[in-house]
C-alpha cells in the first residue's frame, strides 16, 4: 500500500460514514428525532476510527516488514559468511597432520611446533603409567596448540565484531530514516483527522453545511463540491499536511524510553551477537566440536541478533507513531484517550485486557496505560473527543445555522434540505 492508497483509503472511511448518516437522514420512512441522529453521528465515529485502526495496522505492518527484511538481512549474511568461513578453515586441517579424526580438527597447518619432537614425547608419554609426569608430557605437546587455538578464536572474533559494528552503524542510519518517516505520517494524519473536531463534528458540520448549500442553490449538491467549500474554510481531511518540526522529530525518536534509545538498543544487540559468536568459537576450540556443530551455532548466534532486530524495529515503529500522535492529541487539547489492541491470534493478553479502557491524555505512560506495552506491540489508541451532550450543543447551533421556519423540527428541516442533494 502505498502513501497515496493510506490517504485514500482513510478518505474513504469518511466519505462512507458521511454517506451513511446522509441516507439515514432522507429516510422519510423512517424520520429521526435530534437524539437518534445524535447517537447515529456517535456510533459512526466509533465505527470510523475502529475501520481507521485496520487500514492504519494494514499500511504499518506492510512498513515494518520490509524495513524488519532489510535490517535483518546483513545478520542473515553475516551469519552465511562465517559459518561458511569456519567450515573453510576447519576443513584445512584434517589433512594437515597425522592424526585421528577426532583430534584433526583442532590443528592448523601453520601450527609452529616440531611435530616429530611431539610425535617422540607422546610416544614415550603413551608407555608411561597415569600420573603426574604423563599429564605434563601431553600439556607439553598440547600447549603451543591450544595457543594457537586461542588466537586464532580471537582473531576470527575481533573479525566478527568488527562486521558487527558495521551492521549496526549501518542499522542506525536506516533505522532513523524509517522512523523519521513513521513520526511525521503519523503526526500529520493525526492532526488532519482530529483538526480540533471530533469525527462526529466533522460529520455534522459537513453535512449541515451541504445542506445550507443546497438551499442556497436550490440544485443538487455533491460530497465532492461540499468538501471543496469546506476545505477553503476550516482544516478538514483534505487540507495540505502540517509539518512536525525537526527537533519535535528528533526528540520522538531518540528519547530514551526504557532504559534505552533504539540507538543504544541496536548498539546493544550487535554486542550480544559478537560476544556470542566470539563464545561459540573458543567453546569449540577448546572442546574440540565438530565443523559442522561450529558452523550451524555461528549460524544461529546472528540469526538471533536477526530476530532481535526485527523486534526492535517493530516496537521502536509502534512507540514513535504512538508518541507522535500522543503530540497531536495534546497540540488539538484532546483529553482522553481510548487504548485498541489489534484483535487476533497474535494478540498478547495484556492488550486484549487493556482493549477499550479508557484514560486521560496527561496521564498517559508508556508501557503502563499507552503504547507499547511489550516487545513486538501492535496497538494504538483513540481520540475521545465527543459525548452526547457535548454534541447535543454544537448540533443545536449548527441546525440554528439552516434557519428552519419557526415550527418546524430543524432535523426534519435538515432532511428536506438534504433531498435536494444526489442520493
Amino acid at each position: 500500500m502505498t502513501e497515496k492508497q493510506l490517504h485514500d483509503r482513510l478518505q474513504n472511511l469518511y466519505v462512507k460514514a458521511y454517506n451513511d448518516v446522509i441516507k439515514r437522514i432522507k429516510n422519510k420512512k423512517m424520520p429521526l428525532t435530534k437524539q437518534q441522529l445524535i447517537m447515529l453521528l456517535l456510533e459512526k465515529e466509533r465505527e470510523y476510527w475502529f475501520n481507521r485502526l485496520n487500514v492504519i495496522d494494514e499500511f504499518q505492518v506492510y512498513e515494518v516488514q520490509k524495513a524488519a527484511i532489510m535490517l535483518s538481512n546483513p545478520y542473515i549474511n553475516a551469519g552465511r559468511q562465517y559459518s561458511e568461513t569456519v567450515k573453510k578453515i576447519y576443513s584445512t586441517y584434517q589433512s594437515a597432520f597425522d592424526l585421528t579424526k577426532s583430534q584433526a580438527g583442532t590443528y592448523m597447518k601453520s601450527v609452529k611446533y616440531d611435530r616429530t619432537i611431539a610425535e617422540n614425547l607422546k610416544a614415550i608419554a603413551d608407555k608411561l603409567p597415569d600420573g603426574e609426569q604423563k599429564n605434563a608430557i601431553f600439556a607439553e605437546i598440547a600447549a603451543p596448540a591450544y595457543r594457537y587455538r586461542m588466537q586464532r578464536a580471537e582473531i576470527m572474533a575481533q573479525n566478527v565484531a568488527d562486521t558487527c559494528q558495521q551492521i549496526a552503524r549501518a542499522e542506525i542510519r536506516s533505522e532513523r530514516a524509517t522512523l523519521q518517516t513513521a513520526v511525521e505520517r503519523s503526526y500529520n494524519i493525526t492532526l488532519d483527522e482530529i483538526a480540533g473536531k471530533s469525527t462526529a463534528e466533522r460529520l455534522m458540520g459537513d453535512i449541515v453545511k451541504q445542506a445550507g448549500t443546497a438551499k442556497q442553490t436550490a440544485a443538487p449538491v455533491s460530497f465532492t463540491e461540499i468538501q471543496e467549500i469546506t476545505a477553503t474554510n476550516d482544516k478538514g481531511l483534505l487540507d495540505s499536511f502540517t509539518e512536525i518540526n525537526d527537533r519535535a522529530v528528533k526528540e520522538i525518536i531518540n528519547h530514551n524510553w526504557h532504559g534505552e534509545n533504539f540507538s543504544e538498543r541496536v548498539w546493544a544487540n550487535t554486542e550480544d551477537v559478537a560476544k556470542e559468536v566470539k563464545g561459540v568459537l573458543i567453546k569449540g576450540e577448546l572442546t574440540g566440536a565438530s565443523v559442522a556443530e561450529m558452523s550451524a551455532d555461528v549460524q544461529k548466534r546472528f540469526e538471533v541478533g536477526a530476530y532481535k532486530a526485527r523486534r526492535l524495529i517493530r516496537t521502536e515503529y509502534n512507540y514513535c507513531t504512538n508518541q507522535s500522535t500522543l503530540r497531536g492529541y495534546k497540540e488539538n487539547k484532546v483529553e482522553r484517550y481510548r487504548y485498541l489492541a489489534i484483535l487476533d491470534d497474535r494478540t498478547s493478553e495484556i492488550c486484549e485486557e487493556m482493549d477499550g479502557e479508557e484514560f486521560d491524555v496527561s496521564a498517559a505512560a508508556v508501557g503502563v496505560n499507552y503504547p507499547p506495552l511489550h516487545p513486538n506491540c501492535r496497538s494504538t489508541t483513540v481520540p475521545i473527543m465527543s459525548d452526547f451532550d457535548n454534541i447535543e450543543d454544537k448540533l443545536d447551533a449548527l441546525l440554528d445555522d439552516i434557519g428552519a421556519p419557526e415550527g418546524v423540527d430543524p432535523v426534519e428541516y435538515l432532511a428536506e434540505q438534504l433531498s435536494k442533494t444526489p442520493a
